[in-house]
Order: C-alpha cells, then sequence, then structure tokens
C-alpha cells in the first residue's frame, strides 16, 4: 500500500464515521428529495376482499432540517419541515408546512420519528415514507480499504404497519469520486441480495394487522463532505414486498401481499 493510498483510506474512515451532527455547530439544512415507486398488490389467502390495482407515485420535496435540542446522551432532535411538494406531474401536493420531528445520534443512527402520520396523513407515498428517513440519514459505518458489513434499525409510526421496526443490512464500500460529485466529497457504495426487512402491527385497530417486509435486493451510492462526513447526495434503489395480515377481516383472516420497487434521490441544495 502506497503512502497516498493509506492516507485515503484514514481520511475516508473518519469521514464516514465522523460527527455528522455535532451539536450546537449545525444550522438548518436543505434537501430536493425525489421518490418514484411501482406498487403491486395481490391477495393471497382468506375470502375475496377489494384489492388495488397496480399504481405508480412519484413526488419531489423540498425539505428544511433544523436542529431543536441536544440531548444527555449527544442525540440531537431535529424538525423537518415540508417547504414544498409536487407530484410527478409537477402539481403541487397540500404538503407544504408540514413538520415532524426527528431525534438522532451523529452518526446518523435514528432514534426516535415523531408526529409523522398526523403532520402528512394517507396517501402521497404514505406506503414507502419509512425509507426517506433512511435515505436522508443513513448510518455510514467507516470503510477503509476493506468493504464493511453493518447494519441499522428504525421504527417509523406509521405506513402499511403502524409501528413498524425496519432493519437496513448491507456491505459498503469506497466508491469513485464523480466528475459530478460536490468539491471536496468522498463516495461509498452499499448493496445487498435482501438489504431491508422489518415487521409492524396497528394496535389501533382489533384484532390488529400484522405486516411483514421481505426485502427483495437494493443498493445505493452516498456522497459525503470530506471534512466533517455530511450528506451530499444519496441515491437508493429498493425491492421489497410486505405481507399485510387483517386477522377480524369478515369472513376469515385476509392476507394481501404488496411488491414495492422504489427509487430515492436526497441532493442537499
Amino acid at each position: 500500500m502506497t503512502r497516498v493510498q493509506a492516507s485515503a483510506g484514514v481520511v475516508l474512515a473518519l469521514a464516514a464515521c465522523g460527527p455528522r451532527l455535532p451539536p450546537g455547530a449545525v444550522g438548518e439544512e436543505r434537501f430536493l428529495v425525489t421518490l418514484d415507486g411501482q406498487f403491486t398488490t395481490r391477495q393471497t389467502s382468506g375470502p375475496p376482499a377489494p384489492v388495488p390495482p397496480p399504481f405508480q407515485e412519484s413526488w419531489r420535496l423540498d425539505l428544511a432540517i433544523t436542529p431543536l435540542e441536544t440531548h444527555p446522551d449527544d442525540s440531537l432532535t431535529r424538525r423537518w419541515s415540508v417547504v414544498s411538494a409536487v407530484d410527478g406531474a409537477g402539481q403541487p401536493l397540500p404538503l407544504a408546512g408540514r413538520v415532524f420531528d426527528v431525534r438522532q445520534f451523529a452518526s446518523g443512527e435514528l432514534l426516535q420519528i415523531a408526529h409523522v402520520e398526523r403532520a402528512l396523513g394517507p396517501g402521497y407515498g404514505m406506503e414507502a415514507w419509512d425509507l426517506l428517513f433512511f435515505a436522508v440519514s443513513p448510518k455510514v459505518p467507516a470503510v477503509g480499504r476493506a468493504a464493511v458489513r453493518s447494519s441499522t434499525g428504525w421504527t417509523t409510526p406509521f405506513g402499511l404497519g403502524r409501528s413498524q421496526r425496519l432493519v437496513h443490512t448491507a456491505t459498503w464500500a469506497r466508491a469513485p469520486v464523480a466528475a459530478s460529485d460536490a468539491p471536496g466529497s468522498i463516495a461509498v457504495t452499499w448493496s445487498d441480495p435482501v438489504a431491508i426487512e422489518g415487521r409492524g402491527t396497528d394496535r389501533g385497530v382489533q384484532p390488529p394487522p400484522t405486516v411483514e417486509w421481505v426485502g427483495q435486493g437494493g443498493d445505493g451510492r452516498v456522497v459525503l463532505r470530506r471534512e466533517d462526513g455530511a450528506l451530499y447526495a444519496h441515491h437508493l434503489r429498493i425491492a421489497r414486498a410486505g405481507t399485510v395480515r387483517f386477522p377480524g377481516a369478515p369472513g376469515g383472516t385476509v392476507e394481501l401481499v404488496q411488491e414495492q420497487v422504489l427509487d430515492i434521490r436526497v441532493e442537499r441544495r
């Protein structure tokens, strides 16, 4: 290994695991978030039930993130505000001004997501909003010359299964910096044949319906600022299937499977 190669590996490792959110030092951050998704639902068991036809979701958010509170464990709560939102045709969505709070560690690890279901309501691609938080705040491990296997999990209080726990597992590796990347940046990629899995339940309904997520593959590319590891961009693709069971359905338990193919892009403004 040359001295230059060794130095680059150390810098990348430090930047990848460095403080993404140093308490008291981060002001407002702005991101453009774009989601394109394809959703296909089929019934797999139980008496006949209404099944939505295949559909697509496409939307673009202008997202502002501001720090609110630093906690004794050095985690930070930040307020995420939707400045504007449009659908795939460029038509406004009624989401501007909605806010919700996210508590996380400096590494990007998500601890608590609050008020999302109240702020956003149903629709607007809520089937995939659980991935928005990982997209904007990926927990990037320290990556040197060798690839690194890493997992991170988070809980979301909404979606196909309310109070659902998701786990993202992938192999992370260094990547070349592209000409389109911001000056002074570094890049890493992640990939896995499963990528994401999870389960959840909606205790607001009795008997509670449940959802189980099975990953069908995913990959992503993350661009970070070299000096402190702040996020510049994240482009991820994930395929997954959610099996939803409704034990309280008339005539017996109904089971539906929704397959999702998602493409999400996050870019710092």
